[in-house]
């Protein structure tokens, strides 16, 4: 009986000793090479035909595209299901051959969402606008060969027109990562109110009134005043962008609360 007790003991340690790896191994691994692992994000993509610039991308596994209406591709995106939307121009083909002729600017749009993933977004846009730029390049020389210096159209090196839309911006780097902030601040604040009340208060044998509000009310209201002055302080003097607080608080308090 003794022995089992202290193999789960061990068990138990054991797994303990390694929550600081599990975490600080996930955590830098995925910051170790970002845009190495660009090629398996899904992005939707919406466009009428196939063309040139979308051969391009699948042939550099620049993402993980999948083709999808417009409707899909904006539920995909709302729902996290894809991190951003490649929509190519109704007519993207007919103005890129005609180019030359007409010098109109045939337009991809990415649509990202910073609300749903920030780093993420910042990878997408940064990916897309340098595979554009490379791609440009490799056209417009095409054109100025063909043409051997005659009747060249400005623009030549900016054929494909990329453009951003944003449908969930967040401010800047801080408000991004106040999730995740907010999230590891409350629970060192549960484990600070944990050993204080255990430490402190804790009495055994006082009757069930006294010992419910030292064990249960005291953390309750600590735990309560953590979110407040929190979020408080973070809108007013670091001024967070908090777009629904009277969601964030009793999230916020659930949170804390359950730590």
């Amino acid at each position: 009986m003794m022995q089992g007790r202290k193999l789960k003991l061990l068990i138990v340690l054991f797994f303990m000793s390694l929550i600081p790896v599990v975490y600080s191994s996930l955590f830098l691994g995925a910051l170790m090479d970002p845009y190495g692992k660009v090629s398996q994000l899904p992005v939707a993509v919406v466009a009428k035909q196939a063309n040139p610039v979308l051969t391009a991308m699948n042939e550099h596994h620049l993402f993980k595209l999948e083709n999808e209406n417009i409707n899909q591709a904006n539920a995909d995106l709302k729902q996290g299901k894809v991190y951003a939307i490649v929509q190519f121009d109704d007519n993207f083909n007919d103005q890129l051959n005609q180019f030359v002729k007409n010098q109109q600017s045939p337009t991809i749009t990415l649509v990202t969402s910073e609300g749903l993933s920030y780093t993420t977004s910042k990878l997408l846009k940064n990916t897309m606008l340098q595979f554009t730029t490379e791609y440009n390049n490799q056209i417009g020389q095409k054109i100025l060969t063909n043409l051997q210096g005659q009747n060249i159209p400005t623009g030549v090196g900016q054929i494909i027109k990329l453009q951003n839309e944003e449908r969930h911006p967040v401010k800047n780097n801080g408000t991004a990562m106040a999730p995740y902030i907010f999230s590891l601040t409350l629970f060192v604040g549960g484990i600070f109110i944990n050993q204080f009340v255990m430490r402190t208060l804790s009495r055994k044998h006082l009757d069930f009134g006294r010992y419910w509000i030292t064990e249960f009310l005291v953390p309750f209201i600590i735990a309560s005043l953590q979110v407040f002055i929190l979020l408080l302080v973070n809108q007013l003097f670091i001024k967070i962008q908090i777009d629904q607080m009277t969601l964030l608080v009793p999230f916020a308090l659930v949170v804390s609360l359950w730590l």
